[in-house]
C-alpha cells in the first residue's frame, strides 16, 4: 500500500486561469515506513508566469521553454508505477484543483488538516515550519534545496505525513492496522480546517474551547462568517455536548450502583430496567452500548445475588 504524495508550483493562485508549471511526486509506503520513486518535471503553463510567482519559486518562461505540458508530463509523474491507496499533500485543496481530473475517485490526505488536529499547539502548519518544528530527518540530497520547488517541498510533506502516521498510532494504542490510520486522515482531510483558534472579533486569538457558547452560536446562527468558520463552530458546540453526555452517563451510572445493590427481589429490579428506559434512551444508552453492558452487568451480578441468598 502506498501513498503518492504530490506537491506543484503554478503561475499563481486562481484556478483555472493560472496553471502548473512543476510537479513532483513522492510514494511513501506507511506499513513500511519507506518512501521510493520520487518524480518531478517542469511544466509548459503556455501562458505568462506573473513576477509574483516568479518570486516564489523562481521559474520563468524561458526556463520552461523545452517543458511538455501538463496533459502529457501527468502519465509519467502523478500517475505511473502502482496505484496508491491515496495521494496527499499539504493544503490539498490547492493542488485538487489542478490535479483531480486526472485522480478520479481516489481519496487525498491533507497534511495541514492533519497536523492542525494532531499538533494545534505548534507555532505555525505550514509544512515548513513543521519540518523544523518537529525536527523531521529530511534526507541530505533534499534538506538543503530551496522550498517553493516542487519536489523539495514534496518530500517535506511525505515525512510529515510519516510523521503522523507513526504519531497517530503512539497516541491511539488501539490503532494497529495502517489502513485504518490512513482511513482516519482521509475523513479528516474531507472536513473543513479544525482550526485550533479563532481569528476574528473579540476573542481573536482564544482557543475555540474558551469561547462563549452564545457567541459560537451567533457565529452559526446570524453571521456572515464564512462556511468553515461557522463549521468551526458547530463542532466545538457539538464537542461540548458530548462532554456533558458523558458527564451524564458517568452520574447515571454512579447512581445505578447505589440503587441496584438495594433491590430485594429479582421482579422488583426487573420493573426498575424498565421503566429507566426513556431516561437511559436520553443519554443515549442503548443495547450495544458500553454504559448499557455495564447496566446489564451490574443487573446480572445483582441478579445472582439475590438467587444466591433465595
Amino acid at each position: 500500500m502506498i501513498v503518492r504524495v504530490v506537491d506543484t508550483e503554478t503561475t499563481g493562485v486562481s484556478y483555472p486561469d493560472d496553471k502548473i508549471v512543476e510537479i513532483a511526486s513522492y510514494d511513501y509506503s506507511p506499513g513500511l515506513n519507506a518512501f521510493n520513486s520520487p518524480r518531478e518535471e517542469l511544466v509548459h503553463p503556455q501562458r505568462d508566469i506573473p513576477a509574483e510567482s516568479r518570486a516564489v519559486h523562481h521559474l520563468s518562461i524561458e526556463d520552461l521553454s523545452q517543458a511538455r505540458t501538463l496533459d502529457l508530463v501527468i502519465p509519467d509523474v502523478l500517475l505511473q508505477g502502482m496505484a496508491p491507496y491515496a495521494f496527499a499533500a499539504h493544503r490539498a485543496d490547492f493542488e485538487m484543483q489542478w490535479l483531480k481530473e486526472f485522480t478520479g475517485d481516489a481519496p487525498w490526505i491533507c497534511t495541514y488538516k492533519v497536523a492542525l488536529r494532531l499538533w494545534p499547539e505548534a507555532p505555525k502548519h505550514s509544512n515548513q515550519v513543521l519540518r523544523y518544528w518537529l525536527d523531521l530527518p529530511i534526507p541530505a540530497e533534499y534538506a538543503k534545496q530551496p522550498p517553493h520547488r516542487a519536489l523539495p517541498d514534496c518530500v517535506v510533506t511525505a515525512y510529515l505525513l510519516a510523521h503522523e502516521c507513526l504519531h497517530y498510532k503512539v497516541r491511539r494504542e488501539d490503532i494497529i492496522d495502517t489502513q485504518d490510520v490512513l482511513d482516519q486522515f482521509i475523513k479528516w482531510s474531507s472536513e473543513p480546517a479544525l482550526l485550533p483558534r479563532i481569528g476574528f472579533g473579540q476573542h481573536i486569538g482564544k482557543p475555540w474551547s474558551e469561547v462563549p457558547g452564545d457567541y459560537l452560536e451567533w457565529m452559526i446562527e446570524k453571521s456572515d462568517r464564512s462556511a468553515d468558520e461557522k463549521w468551526n463552530a458547530l463542532h466545538e458546540l457539538g464537542r461540548r455536548d458530548k462532554l456533558r453526555l458523558e458527564a451524564g452517563v458517568e452520574h447515571y451510572l454512579n447512581s445505578c450502583i447505589g440503587v441496584i445493590a438495594e433491590f430485594a427481589n429479582v421482579a422488583q429490579m426487573e420493573d426498575w430496567f424498565l421503566d429507566q428506559r426513556a431516561n437511559r434512551a436520553a443519554l443515549d444508552i442503548v443495547n450495544g452500548t458500553l454504559a448499557y453492558k455495564q447496566i446489564v452487568t451490574m443487573c446480572s451480578k445483582r441478579k445472582q445475588e439475590l438467587n444466591r441468598a433465595a
